[in-house]
């Protein structure tokens, strides 16, 4: 498991003050992305310096609790399954660290850059994922 840590921002709520439902896949995205980050393996070298992709081709969500401006949150990257081509990762949102406030689960496909075709996921990219079953913040 990593844990990220943020609080919801203003320009993340919409007019009744609470976070607008889109915002809890950005947040779970910007979690998948300091997790890359920390395991050496930003985004940008995935633009630029790798043939394959990671795209997400599928999402879900459930909002069990509502998040305004200022709430601190930790959201939690788990992995759900690693496939052949393909992972699942599912995150958990808390609210001050205890309050469970919602889910995001997200499956990813490994795709050749050049032919758009599903390719095996990378040793690289499986090393990274399997670091999520274990405990660790």
């Amino acid at each position: 498991m990593y844990k990220y840590q943020t609080r919801i921002k203003l320009h993340e709520t919409d007019a009744a003050g609470r976070m607008f439902f889109a915002e809890q896949l950005k947040i779970a995205h910007d979690a998948w992305e300091e997790f890359l980050l920390q395991n050496d393996f930003p985004l940008r070298d995935l633009c630029t310096r790798y043939d394959f992709s990671l795209p997400i081709v599928h999402v879900e969500a459930d909002y069990l609790g509502e998040l305004c401006a200022s709430d601190a949150i930790d959201v939690e990257i788990s992995v759900q399954k690693i496939g052949t081509t393909s992972f699942i990762l599912d995150y958990r949102i808390l609210r001050n660290a205890t309050e469970f406030v919602g889910t995001v689960r997200t499956v990813h496909v490994t795709i050749d850059i050049k032919s758009g075709k599903k390719i095996p996921l990378p040793n690289k990219i499986k090393s990274i994922l399997k670091s999520l079953s274990s405990p660790r913040s």
